[in-house]
């Protein structure tokens, strides 16, 4: 392909085509139970999360599905840009969803090169939609509640996964994400789409909002304040207060002042000691909120021992693992 001078359409910043926020709002209506989907990473990743065992963790691994809205704005982003009589804008989305050049976007590449690159991105990507685009309904979930719950606590115990588990997990996130995005497609037509994305999107800019990830908790960014708060209220003491404490009391001793003089002094040092302590145990009870990772205790017959931490032996077999798989017990964790 030649250089498209006639195209002058492009990303502007970071700004997509598909409104990220919006669009997974809608896909939302379409995940998995207990699950919802997010967007990681600089290509806008679309991964499955889901707080009941994965806490306060981002969504990573077998959890981040091959879809991006790098993707979407490169394969479809052209029946939402082009100006084009073969395209009805009456029309959904999923009736133009086999890629064709019809739906791809239009880009400008100023030489050949960056011209190669955009053609070799767009072949990868139309490679990956057309591999899911003849599957249609939600994918069968027969013990994929198990297998996410293991490939969470694996990861949180910083262990690798077993490849076949992996996989099956890996799979069963792309085929219901795809699932929604075809669903979000056939949804609406492509004018509707166009104008509540763009409304979207000047209502975010008069508030404001900039379009970031934010699918980190709230008390969870208030915990980490504070924690880094105590920190740094640890680190005054220890650095600061306390070595000056200690050397006034030992410059009393030298000068053998008055036992009174010593023991104010004393108390001075024995109150931050404890002052410490006290910020320091208030720091560890702040820590698992911070890093919350409740998988492991979900399978803590299989993660845990006699009150001490151990990790599973995964069989290398795909029989034998699903096998342990589904002989594994899960337990019930409370949501504070």
């Amino acid at each position: 392909m030649r250089p498209n001078v006639g195209a002058f359409f492009s990303h502007k910043g970071d700004c997509m085509i598909f409104e990220k926020k919006w669009f997974l709002y809608k896909m939302n209506k379409f995940a998995p139970k207990g699950y919802k989907f997010v967007q990681t990473g600089p290509d806008g990743q679309i991964a499955m999360f889901a707080e009941q065992f994965m806490g306060t963790q981002d969504a990573k691994g077998p959890f981040v599905s091959c879809f991006s809205f790098d993707l979407l704005d490169t394969v479809y982003g052209g029946l939402m840009l082009r100006r084009s009589a073969k395209i009805n804008q009456a029309y959904t989305l999923g009736d133009y969803i086999y890629p064709t050049e019809i739906s791809r976007a239009p880009h400008f590449a100023p030489d050949q090169e960056t011209a190669d690159a955009q053609d070799g991105k767009y072949e990868i990507y139309k490679t990956v939609v057309s591999q899911h685009i003849g599957e249609h309904g939600k994918p069968l979930a027969f013990f994929m509640k198990k297998n996410a719950v293991l490939m969470q606590a694996l990861q949180d115990a910083n262990q690798p996964l077993p490849e076949y588990l992996a996989k099956r997990m890996n799979n069963y996130v792309n085929k219901s994400t795809w699932y929604a995005i075809s669903r979000v497609f056939s949804q609406m037509p492509i004018c509707d789409m166009k104008y509540y994305q763009n409304l979207f999107r000047k209502k975010m800019n008069e508030l404001g909002i900039e379009d970031k990830n934010d699918t980190t908790p709230v008390n969870k960014i208030i915990m980490e304040r504070r924690f880094n708060a105590l920190a740094g209220e640890i680190e005054r003491l220890v650095y600061d207060v306390l070595p000056k404490q200690e050397k006034s009391l030992q410059r009393a001793k030298e000068k053998e002042q008055t036992p009174e003089k010593i023991q104010s002094l004393q108390d001075q040092v024995n109150n931050t000691n404890e002052k410490l302590a006290e910020l320091k145990r208030t720091q560890q009870e702040i820590l698992p909120e911070i890093n919350k990772q409740p998988a492991r205790e979900i399978l803590s017959d299989q993660f845990w021992h006699k009150g001490k931490p151990i990790v599973p032996t995964i069989s290398k077999n795909p029989v034998m693992q699903m096998i342990q798989m589904a002989l594994m017990r899960r337990h019930s964790v409370k949501q504070k």
